[in-house]
């Protein structure tokens, strides 16, 4: 028995794999499912793209001064051009539920905490 290249999960069947099918790690490549394949988030620009700009309101917060900095509903999308390069602390997202009481409206939001602003 090896252990898997990635997860480092010691069995035949990887935990990581929904399906429990059982893998040969000799003659097998590392397989999709398995978690430690999944890219590393480091930027900003790497986190917004993959939010769904059409559905999902998102918020960039300073994570030294925490202001707002960049609100995708209310905000230009060119003014989030400033903020791209900047890293991703550890625990870097948030959700949370904005309340419209005069509507009876509630909607999730996610903020994204950013490192040195």
């Amino acid at each position: 028995m090896r252990d898997c290249p990635v997860c480092d999960c010691e069995r035949m069947v990887c935990k990581a794999d929904p399906f429990a099918r059982p893998v040969d790690w000799t003659t097998d490549t590392v397989p999709d499912w398995c978690p430690g394949k999944e890219p590393a988030i480091r930027t900003v620009r790497d986190l917004v793209s993959q939010i769904p700009q059409y559905a999902t309101r998102y918020r960039l917060i300073g994570a030294v001064t925490g202001k707002i900095l960049h609100d995708s509903w209310r905000n230009k999308p060119d003014h989030l051009e400033q903020y791209l390069d900047c890293e991703l602390p550890d625990g870097a997202l948030h959700a949370k539920m904005e309340l419209n009481v005069a509507t009876d409206f509630a909607m999730p939001v996610i903020c994204i905490w950013v490192s040195g602003r």
